[in-house]
């Protein structure tokens, strides 16, 4: 497991979400697809999972968002620096 976990669930299959549609970072997010809990509810098992499997950094993202410029390093640099990371909306 690396130090970065990153999640996202969804109602349907991660193929029809904007996150899964316009990242080129498919491959490191975690969807849990056809989702019928509360995101409360679902996060939390992701929060479990990664205590669990010793991951230092975790990420909770909605599926309607897009990640751009997106990268490993400069991520676990703003966590160093914040307690949650800021997002910045144009």
């Amino acid at each position: 497991m690396s130090d970065l976990f990153i999640f996202s669930t969804t109602k349907g299959k991660k193929e029809d979400t904007l996150l899964f549609q316009s990242s080129k970072y498919r491959d490191e997010i975690f969807f849990k697809e056809h989702n019928k809990s509360s995101l409360q509810k679902i996060y939390n098992k992701a929060i479990d999972f990664a205590i669990k499997e010793n991951v230092q950094y975790i990420v909770l993202v909605h599926d309607d968002i897009i990640l751009e410029n997106f990268s490993h390093e400069k991520m676990l640099e703003n966590f160093e620096k914040y307690d949650v990371l800021g997002v910045r909306y144009n």
